[in-house]
């Protein structure tokens, strides 16, 4: 109140009530299964994209093999092109992954004890997809790196 005293002479402190509470905030709930998830969800997330990186980069690199590609090139078809066919197709299987395992995460199933848990329920599902879809996005371009990296496919590859 001195401040404002010595801010503005004119100040009238005697009219200031000041009144203060601590700021309201829900229980802490002691959620075992929290220590589990830690462990568990970026294991089971990584997994669950490992299918189609070994499937995209088996099919990419089996079409360099048998020489798809370079007829491809040699009718026409622009190297970007290429990599944006292969990066939608990709794409199109993992978006349905990745809505599937954003559905999972948030649903609520009832459990015995009466109440409805899921795995990450206070999240917003669009938060959650966005977060997948991205991944999604970066294991592509991983893929794609990997392919680069092989010759021939069956023999890496199986």
């Amino acid at each position: 109140m001195e401040i404002l005293n010595i801010l503005n002479p004119t100040f009238n402190s005697s009219n200031v009530h000041i009144q203060l509470q601590r700021f309201p905030y829900p229980p802490y709930k002691a959620d075992n299964f929290v220590l589990v998830i830690q462990v568990w969800f970026p294991f089971l997330l990584v997994m669950s994209y490992i299918f189609a990186a070994i499937n995209t980069v088996k099919n990419i690199v089996y079409e360099k093999e048998n020489g798809l590609k370079v007829a491809m090139t040699i009718m026409g078809l622009s190297g970007w092109i290429h990599w944006a066919s292969w990066f939608t197709r990709s794409m199109v299987f993992l978006l349905i992954a990745d809505i599937l395992i954003a559905v999972c995460y948030i649903v609520k199933i009832p459990i015995t004890s009466g109440g409805s848990s899921s795995v990450i329920g206070e999240s917003d599902i669009t938060l959650v997809f966005f977060f997948l879809f991205t991944y999604s996005i970066t294991s592509v371009c991983f893929m794609f790196f990997l392919s680069t990296l092989f010759d021939k496919g069956m023999e890496n590859l199986n």
